[in-house]
């Protein structure tokens, strides 16, 4: 009974979209993903790409409505930056899936291995920047941009973009769904419900930087990838305008400019004369001593030299660096429940743990002993990066909050 129902509803649900004179041969199992299962298959001499559900979610209308939206939103992309989708067809081997156009090549991560010079990766990133903003046009959001999810292909090395299985678009009221890949995913889409744009794409872009030109654009990228998105660049165009102005800067030339103008300083310091040292104010120098003045003077070196004494003793280093971990631990966690369920707590957390944390160590810090002091503090860094670790979770939930409070 309930097979029956599923196929009807199936049946709905493709109505009017699958293709009944395509037949595929030689199908060939090429990656396994989520709910997705890839072949490559033969239709006429052709090769191309058949993207299906696994068995165990066939014919179930929560996937197969999530596969007719990718279809349909890669229906209505043409780009040469974006994989061609061609249509649906009812396979004998893969079920119900999506046609598309088959790559042969490599996707980034893989193709960045081979170490291609930075004028390949320059003109790269261009491709992709253009195939995105082309999606935005378009009212498509990627949702998912990773180097894997770009293909490069091996002849002539042309870019291609792939699996939209996360894509939005304003037509959609439904099938929404936050997700994406650890790394590259902005802040709003780790909120259940929550509501985001092409500026989630903008993330991941920034990040994707990041894997081009590591050493390079940092205050681009960090403009990119900022937690509000009101704040971060707000279009494809606009990043590209940016990046090519940062591309195109003459850092050699500048850094030379740079270099004699601060050569010109120093000589012309050295050329102005010396001027000489005021004359020293004389010393009076007494011979002779009173009675009262030596007596008084020996209780004054007296009544110094406890103090002296209490400023060089000091505790033993690893009982203080114990009562110094105690203290941050009890901090971190009366600060991060006082940040989750207090509501107006809408301040950095992670500015004011390190305020606190400093503040005690400044505590145990305050005798003479600075080869000490540099030994504890270090320890003190160390405890706090331990913590960090510790309740990263916990922090993590905290900055969330703290976000949506000040919006």
């Amino acid at each position: 009974m309930e097979e029956s129902q599923y196929t009807t509803s199936s049946s709905f649900i493709f109505s009017g979209e699958m293709k009944s004179d395509w037949t595929f041969t030689d199908h060939k199992e090429l990656a396994s993903r989520r709910v997705n299962i890839l072949y490559s298959a033969t239709h006429k001499g052709c090769r191309y790409l058949l993207k299906a559900l696994k068995p165990e979610y066939r014919n179930k209308d929560a996937y197969e409505l999530q596969m007719l939206k990718e279809y349909r939103l890669g229906k209505s992309l043409r780009h040469e930056h974006v994989v061609q989708t061609y249509g649906m067809v009812d396979d004998a081997v893969a079920g119900k899936c999506i046609v598309m156009e088959y790559i042969d090549g490599c996707n980034l991560r893989e193709w960045l291995t081979t170490h291609p010079s930075r004028s390949k990766r320059h003109e790269v990133f261009l491709s992709i920047l253009e195939g995105i903003a082309y999606c935005h046009a378009k009212q498509v959001t990627h949702c998912d941009i990773k180097p894997s999810n770009i293909m490069i292909t091996n002849k002539g090395e042309n870019v291609k973009l792939i699996d939209f299985g996360l894509s939005n678009n304003d037509n959609y009221l439904m099938l929404k769904q936050s997700g994406g890949t650890r790394g590259y995913m902005a802040p709003e889409q780790m909120v259940r419900d929550a509501t985001f744009d092409n500026r989630t794409d903008i993330y991941a872009l920034g990040c994707l930087m990041g894997d081009l030109f590591p050493y390079r654009y940092h205050l681009l990228r960090a403009h990119c990838k900022k937690t509000q998105p009101s704040k971060r660049v707000q279009t494809v165009n606009s990043l590209r305008k940016r990046y090519l102005l940062w591309h195109g800067m003459p850092w050699g030339v500048l850094f030379a400019l740079l270099f004699l103008l601060g050569l010109g300083i120093i000589i012309d310091m050295s050329s102005k004369p010396v001027p000489e040292p005021p004359s020293p104010t004389p010393v009076v120098v007494y011979d002779t001593i009173t009675v009262d003045q030596q007596g008084a003077t020996n209780a004054i070196i007296s009544s110094l030299e406890p103090t002296i004494e209490a400023k060089i003793e000091m505790p033993n280093t690893a009982d203080v660096l114990q009562e110094i971990s105690e203290k941050f631990t009890q901090l971190y966690r009366k600060e991060i429940a006082q940040c989750i369920e207090n509501e107006t707590y809408n301040y950095d957390i992670d500015s004011e743990l390190r305020r606190r944390c400093t503040m005690i160590v400044n505590n145990y810090c305050q005798s003479d002993n600075q080869e000490q002091h540099v030994y504890i503090r270090e320890k003190a860094s160390t405890i706090q990066q331990q913590l960090n670790e510790q309740f990263s979770n916990q922090l993590h939930q905290c900055r969330i909050a703290i976000y949506y409070r000040n919006r």
